[in-house]
């Protein structure tokens, strides 16, 4: 399975990440929506942005909603519960 489409599968749809992706490059329909990066000078980098080919580096395109969505459910899973009530180490539910 494409690493995009397993990323989809394991990690976007069970988020309700709905308005993100994996990409390289960045589909046209996706790109008249995606934020301009720019420079230190504040001038716009030409072609928009920098792409990074390698889609588990640096291929999420997302929305700010979508990547909220993802820290709450880390949040709140289970692990995250274990490690936040005892400090570092790995200790029985809260």
């Amino acid at each position: 399975m494409p690493f995009e489409q397993a990323m989809l599968k394991l990690l976007l749809q069970p988020a309700g990440m709905t308005e993100s992706l994996f990409a390289a490059p960045l589909a046209p329909a996706f790109a008249a929506k995606a934020a301009r990066g720019h420079d230190a000078g504040g001038t716009m980098l030409a072609g928009g942005w920098r792409g990074i080919p390698e889609l588990a580096a640096g291929g999420l395109w997302s929305t700010p909603t979508d990547l909220a969505k993802l820290l709450i459910g880390i949040a709140q899973s289970p692990a995250e519960r274990r490690t936040r009530c005892c400090g570092l180490r790995p200790c029985s539910p809260c």
